[in-house]
């Protein structure tokens, strides 16, 4: 990636040939020729009315057959935007406060917190934790040409909203005002979570810490095999014990040399009440749609935050006014679905037209997260959602058919905790009655507790399944 500039230009004054720099700037090529996705980074979640109007003024003016999609890191796209109107779009981004510099590509991406961060009474406000180890990565002279993509996030109490074990690096805070440090998970066609990093950290800490990874990931990272390429694969091929032992003397040099900041940790003193909490199905919002929960919540003088599972958050002080169209999308399934098809280049199978056809069949009340996700690249999460898909083909009967391997019992990324196979190969048409079984075998227990039940009814889930499918679980090879 020599040929690309470290800091491309933002925004740029026509669209980059390059397709490195294109990343890097948070554009990726659509499925249907001649078009793009891009991507806008979102720090930390969070958006005032206004920066959410101005995008849904963009997606109107720009892309005005596609909406608004919301992503599993707190960011938007916008699908369908012409290589000509690259330029523009970017700018007017720019003009609402936001950036697309490093939103895809191999680089620092988006730094997500719990979307209630800093508005919860008596809990720490990691805001000027998660700025700090940005700004902090994004001085490295090499952010922009790593060996892959780096993800960080940080929790504000110990719920572990931020989903920390399947990230490269997640903060937790603790109640004794430290932080726990969990590292090198990802997901992917191989998923694994994190390990505990260190127990108990200050934070002035956390920024140094920040610092030694990505120069630790920047060292040892693998640039010729993109699919090992993470840092937790540098982890899986040294070990455990020797990665801590590698990481801890960089921790330490960046103590004894580093000069950086010690971010404020304050505590809440006046929260802001939850006025809504939308759930979009496909993690779509229509841009005239958006415009009115702009207007909503600017005139309840409330933010918008993002959160992690294709869902909205208003807090607000006065109460939120919302149409019917808003207000039912209030509850609802927890269903998570990448654009495989529909827009991805490298989908395989259908997940959005799984999430339309399962919403009509799921178990009214039955609290469960579901991840779709088009490829075997895990982009829903579903190798750690209670029940997840990803996408495949497989040669059935002599023809290329679009398939899902089915996983349940995942732990969000909450916990260490990955999904369960319950079946290699399930053709697309057959999957939403494979989904649904292992719903209703759950849903007498409804105990909330559904890695638990996946663990301990594994044998009679898979046959359960089987029952469902014309593929026996053992049938072509995984």
């Amino acid at each position: 990636m020599s040929s690309t500039p470290e800091e491309p230009k933002f925004p740029p004054e026509e669209r980059p040939e390059d397709p490195e720099e294109r990343n890097l700037l948070g554009i990726y090529d659509q499925r249907q020729e001649g078009l793009h996705m891009q991507r806008i980074k979102v720090h930390r979640g969070q958006l005032s009315p206004a920066q959410f109007k101005a995008l849904a003024e963009l997606a109107r003016e720009h892309t005005p057959d596609y909406p608004l999609h919301v992503t599993t890191r707190q960011d938007i796209q916008l699908h369908g935007v012409k290589p000509g109107a690259v330029p523009s779009v970017q700018a007017a981004i720019k003009d609402a406060g936001l950036t697309t510099v490093g939103a895809c590509g191999d680089s620092l991406r988006n730094v997500t917190t719990c979307p209630e961060n800093g508005l919860q009474g008596g809990l720490p406000d990691v805001s000027q934790m998660a700025d700090a180890m940005r700004q902090a990565g994004e001085s490295l002279p090499f952010i922009r040409n790593m060996p892959r993509k780096f993800k960080m996030s940080v929790s504000c109490c110990t719920d572990f909203c931020a989903k920390p074990w399947i990230n490269d690096l997640g903060l937790v805070a603790r109640n004794d005002g430290t932080f726990r440090a969990i590292g090198a998970g990802s997901l992917g066609r191989r998923p694994a979570t994190g390990i505990e990093l260190y127990e108990s950290i200050e934070p002035s800490e956390v920024v140094p810490l920040t610092v030694a990874a990505l120069k630790f990931f920047n060292a040892e990272g693998n640039r010729e095999k993109r699919y090992s390429a993470r840092w937790r694969h540098v982890r899986e091929r040294m070990g455990n014990h020797s990665f801590r032992e590698r990481l801890d003397e960089e921790f330490k040099r960046e103590l004894r040399e580093g000069d950086w900041p010690a971010p404020d940790v304050p505590a809440v003193s006046n929260g802001l009440p939850l006025q809504a909490h939308l759930r979009l199905p496909l993690g779509d919002l229509e841009a005239d749609t958006a415009l009115e929960l702009a207007r909503s919540a600017q005139e309840a003088g409330g933010t918008i935050r993002l959160g992690f599972e294709h869902d909205v958050f208003v807090f607000a002080e006065e109460e939120l006014h919302l149409g019917s169209n808003l207000r039912s999308l209030e509850g609802g399934p927890r269903i998570v679905a990448c654009p495989g098809t529909t827009w991805c280049s490298r989908g395989l199978a259908d997940s959005r037209r799984v999430e339309r056809e399962l919403r009509e069949d799921w178990p009214e009340g039955l609290d469960l997260s579901l991840g779709f996700s088009g490829c075997p690249n895990n982009c829903a999460h579903a190798g750690v959602a209670d029940i997840g898909v990803t996408g495949r083909i497989k040669e059935l009967d002599g023809a290329r058919t679009r398939c899902f391997r089915l996983w349940a019992g995942g732990g969000k990324g909450k916990t260490a905790e990955l999904g369960r196979q319950l079946h290699a190969v399930v053709p697309q048409d057959e999957i939403v009655g494979a989904i649904v079984r292992v719903a209703q075998k759950y849903a007498p227990a409804g105990d909330g507790r559904f890695p638990r039940f996946v663990r301990q009814n594994e044998d009679g889930l898979i046959v359960a399944v089987e029952d469902e499918v014309s593929i026996p679980a053992n049938g072509p090879a995984g």
